[in-house]
């Protein structure tokens, strides 16, 4: 049955079974004074009543005042407002006289106590009294709103108060208490404040969310507090919000057998006494997370007190052991999936006798108050050396020891105050600040989480000595000096590792290592000064993949070794021989210091910008490494200076562009060296084993320059227009010479070619061999010469053979008489070329039936200025063949006939220029020329006389008489002349010819 109220009532309402309403304009409120009259409204049957009007007790009431009791089970909800009398003794707002009694309120309940199983207070709901209940919720307000940190009247008593983050409650002379030994639980996520704090008796706790906020604000202290917030036996309180408490924090009580466990990441401040304070005599426990706070000091009484420190964190620190936190014997370091790291700070004496359980190598102890000097460390026992060596404190470890068996797996660091940090050198998963130290036989990991900051001073470091190691996959960083080795330490920069110096000036060094050190990185090592700075003679790895930069990405200050698969901004060495070996790129290049034997090995890929200088031509050596393909260069670079030696690897193929072998130079070929382009050779060229020099494509060139030497293969390749060219000055060529379309000698060349091979000039043209030239083929015996003009073939008795021409308008003309076949001495042929000047050359030619040509860069000049240049011996015929200059007292006398042909260009002169006294004949396209009286051309026994168009045949005026141009004597002669032939001698004459 259902029963609404809608006016006012001025007596007690006794509730039928069911449902009950009172609407807003309902009201129930006796007016008379004792017995029942008191009571507003009253449940003997099972009921839910819905009240928006108004419940109130009489005001007057004398013995008790109520204005809800419940004798059957029920339910309450209000929007309205229930109180109890203000004026009675005992007074009710709601009293609970049965099993189950649930109040849901959105209104206002007050002016008397609440007892119910189940009270909840949702948002915009006010309840200013004493609570008691199995299970208290707030949304809303308990206790009058008054001026912050002064509650109203409420007390409230429940298995489970829970305040939400909406909730505020208000609270004035007591506390919350669960009462007796009955387990309650206070869950709070709004703000409660009080006057003295809160009370949890028993086996409860106290849950305070991160939004939560409790305050107790009274100076004054009254039993059974003492100078607390909390007191409490048995009790666990978690915090995460705020608590502040004008004379402590939480206090824990001290029944006999009670135990305290306090759990906190939020803040807890005490304006006096302590923020936390565990006077159980049992085993005390304060779990501490990362982002805890404690204003005022920690303390435990008990014997065998936990200070334990959660996980999982980035960094935590507690500071103050045994000042801020006195009486925990047991440090406990919670570890998860990863280790936690904490840095644990206090006095010498603070951590004496004290065991550190979960230790980790990412965690430190900061002795704070004394300089340690020294540490020793055996079954887990740490002794930490004060002055004189003597022990200020012995801490016992449990936790990840596994291999750790001596001190020298610590890093001891100064804490840049008066104190010392003690670290265990290994894996680092968190940030870490200050330097740490590497020792021997010890290597410090910084996993790809971990970060080591070292400020304003070198983030690792090692001393001198020490044989220590860094494997990094996170971040070093400092603002000078990211890594400093004083040390043959060793460092390893992983693929995700940096190391870097931030500093944006001179003087920012990430790396400086000392002589022995070894660096190796695949990842980046960054300094905007100097990326790797030795100081003494050390090794850089930089693997594929890795980054060293700065204005200097590697400078070495007394030489050393730089392995290259990545990039380096540069490399530049101040003293020292020093060793580069680069398959990757080197963005500005090297420079090397003089006078030492530096070596750069080039592999495969290897990329040199900017200037690169090997130092010194005499001592340092450019490499050209193998590897599972073949390299190239776009040519020896012209970016490359100082070198002395070349040297391709045995296994190792190479092909180049257009290049040069500078003067002193030395190439050493044990592997395949391919040019496509030009080779110009001003060195050295040794080649050794079965592999050769090999020209790729067409029109290739290989350019032998004086003082060249040249030994093993060269492969001009297989297509035409490759040209092999001798270049003026003398030199050698000791290599088997095949695949050149041409061999060229240049003006001057003076070169000595041993052993060119079977294929190294046959079917071949020369062009320029000349007097000066030398074929030595040293392993061919008993050569025999033979052909003529483009047709030469060198015969051995071995059955070696080698068939040539020459190149040049002369060619054809060439005989074998003008060339000299004989033994060189080791068992090979000599062949060399006396009758033909392709150079300057004085002397006084004698022929004997033979062929003697002067090639258009050639000259011949009469030694002896008496007598002809060119002179055939009586009764011989000889050929003379010019193209160049051949000058004496006579150019050219053949006294026993022959043929002088002077193709275009070509210049004789002398007194008299050509002179026959047999049979002969004269061919001219140049210019033949007579001085003072002699004849230009002189053919006393007759012949014949061509001058082509374009030739010259001139006899010049001497002081009192002159030649004549051409004279034809003894006997018939013949003159075709299409050119000019002419004198000026006053009695000669342009042509004669006598009987």
């Amino acid at each position: 049955m259902a029963t609404t109220i809608t006016t006012a009532i001025a007596s007690t309402v006794t509730l039928a079974a069911g449902y009950t309403t009172v609407t807003a304009t309902g009201t129930i409120k006796p007016t008379s004074s004792g017995g029942y009259a008191a009571i507003a409204i009253r449940a003997f049957s099972p009921f839910t009543l819905v009240n928006a009007g108004l419940i109130q007790s009489s005001f007057y009431a004398t013995n008790s005042g109520i204005g809800v009791e419940a004798d059957a089970d029920g339910t309450i909800i209000n929007s309205g407002r229930i109180f109890g009398s203000p004026n009675s003794p005992v007074s009710f707002a709601i009293k609970k006289n049965t099993a189950s009694l649930v109040v849901v309120n959105s209104g206002i309940i007050s002016k008397g106590s609440v007892s119910a199983t189940t009270v909840t207070n949702l948002a915009g709901g006010s309840i200013d009294a004493t609570i008691s209940a199995l299970t208290i919720s707030n949304q809303g307000v308990f206790g009058t709103a008054l001026p912050t940190g002064v509650g109203g009247s409420a007390i409230l008593s429940a298995f489970k108060v829970t305040n939400a983050a909406t909730g505020v409650m208000l609270l004035n002379g007591s506390t919350i208490s669960s009462g007796g030994a009955i387990l309650g639980t206070l869950i709070n996520a709004g703000s409660i404040g009080s006057t003295l704090g809160i009370t949890l008796r028993g086996n409860s706790s106290l849950n305070n969310a991160a939004t939560g906020t409790i305050r107790a604000n009274s100076t004054v202290v009254s039993a059974p507090q003492v100078n607390g917030f909390l007191y409490s036996t048995n009790q666990t309180v978690t915090h995460a919000g705020l608590m502040v408490g004008a004379l402590g924090g939480v206090v824990f009580g001290n029944a006999s057998g009670s135990s305290a466990t306090l759990i906190n990441t939020g803040t807890i401040v005490a304006t006096t006494g302590y923020a936390a304070f565990f006077g159980v005599p049992a085993a005390a426990r304060l779990v501490v997370g990362a982002t805890a706070a404690f204003s005022g000091v920690v303390k435990s009484i008990a014997t065998a007190s936990t200070l334990e420190l959660q996980a999982p964190l980035t960094v935590g620190t507690i500071s103050g052991i045994g000042t801020s936190f006195v009486g925990f014997n047991t440090i406990q370091i919670d570890n998860g999936a990863t280790a936690s790291q904490w840095r644990l700070n206090g006095s010498a004496a603070g951590f004496n006798g004290t065991t550190i359980s979960g230790w980790d190598p990412v965690d430190q102890i900061d002795i704070t108050d004394q300089t340690v000097t020294g540490i020793t460390f055996a079954a887990g026992l740490l002794r930490i050396l004060g002055a004189g060596n003597a022990v200020i404190a012995s801490i016992t470890l449990s936790g990840s020891l596994v291999g750790i068996t001596n001190a020298n797996q610590f890093t001891l660091i100064g804490d840049g105050g008066t104190g010392t940090v003690i670290r265990q050198s290994g894996l680092i998963s968190g940030t870490v600040s200050g330097t740490t130290a590497l020792v021997n036989n010890k290597t410090v990991t910084v996993a790809s989480t971990g970060t080591l900051s070292g400020g304003a001073f070198p983030a690792v470091s090692s001393v001198a000595g020490v044989y220590g190691t860094l494997i990094n996959a996170g971040l070093v960083t400092a603002t000078y000096r990211g890594v400093t080795l004083a040390g043959p330490a060793t460092v390893s920069n992983l693929a995700t590792g940096t190391i870097a110096a931030s500093y944006l000036g001179s003087g920012a060094y990430a790396v400086v290592a000392a002589a022995g050190a070894v660096i190796s990185n695949a990842g980046r090592i960054s300094g905007v000064d100097i990326g790797v700075q030795l100081t003494g003679v050390a090794t850089v790895s930089n693997l594929a993949g890795g980054v060293i930069s700065g204005t200097k990405g590697v400078d070495a200050a007394a030489g050393g070794t730089v392995i290259n698969a990545g990039t380096i901004s540069s490399v530049v060495v101040q003293a020292g021989a020093a060793t580069i070996d680069n398959s990757g790129t080197i963005q500005n290049g090297f420079t090397l210091v003089a006078g030492v034997a530096n070596r750069v090995i080039a592999r495969s890929g290897a990329v040199f910008g900017g200037t690169n200088n090997l130092g010194s031509v005499a001592l340092s050596t450019l490499e050209l490494a193998s590897g599972a393909a073949t390299a190239s260069f776009a040519g020896l670079p012209s970016n490359f200076a100082s070198f002395g030696n070349i040297v391709v690897d045995p296994g190792a193929s190479w092909t180049m562009g257009d290049t040069t072998i500078a003067a002193g130079t030395t190439l050493t070929d044990n592997g395949t060296l391919k040019i496509s382009g030009t080779l110009t050779a001003n060195g050295v060229i040794a080649q050794n084993g079965a592999t050769a020099i090999v020209f790729n494509g067409a029109n290739n060139r290989l350019i032998l320059a004086a003082g060249a030497s040249v030994s093993g293969q060269i492969d001009g390749g297989t297509t035409p227009g490759s040209v092999l060219e001798f270049g003026t000055g003398t030199g050698t060529l000791n290599a088997l010479v095949y695949g050149f379309t041409n061999i060229v000698f240049d003006a001057g060349a003076q070169w000595t070619i041993k052993d060119a091979g079977s294929d190294g000039v046959t079917n071949r043209t020369l062009t320029g061999f000349n007097s000066t030239d030398r074929f030595d083929f040293t392993s061919r015996a008993g050569g025999v010469l033979s052909g003529g003009g483009n047709n030469f073939t060198l015969t051995a008795t071995n059955g070696f053979f080698s068939r040539f021409s020459f190149g040049g308008p002369l060619a054809s003309q060439y005989a074998t008489s003008m060339f000299s076949v004989t033994a060189d001495g080791t068992g090979g042929t000599n062949v060399t070329a006396p009758g033909l000047i392709g150079s300057s050359v004085s002397q006084n030619v004698t022929l004997s039936g033979a062929t003697f040509a002067v090639t258009s860069a050639g000259t011949l000049t009469a030694a002896n200025s008496t007598l002809a240049a060119v002179q055939g011996a009586a009764s011989t015929v000889n050929t003379v063949l010019n193209a160049g200059i051949i000058s004496g007292q006579r150019g050219v006398l053949l006294t026993g006939g022959g043929y002088v042909d002077n193709i275009a260009g070509g210049l004789i002169s002398g007194y008299g220029t050509v002179l026959m006294n047999a049979a002969g004949s004269v061919a001219n396209a140049g210019t033949i020329r007579s001085n003072n009286y002699y004849n230009a051309v002189d053919l006393a026994a007759g012949g014949l006389v061509t001058n082509a168009a374009g030739g010259l045949i001139t006899a010049l005026k001497g002081p009192t008489s002159g030649g004549i141009g051409v004279r034809l004597g003894g006997a018939v002669g013949t003159v075709n002349n299409a050119g000019t032939i002419s004198s000026t001698a006053n009695l000669g004459g342009n042509f004669t010819m006598a009987a």
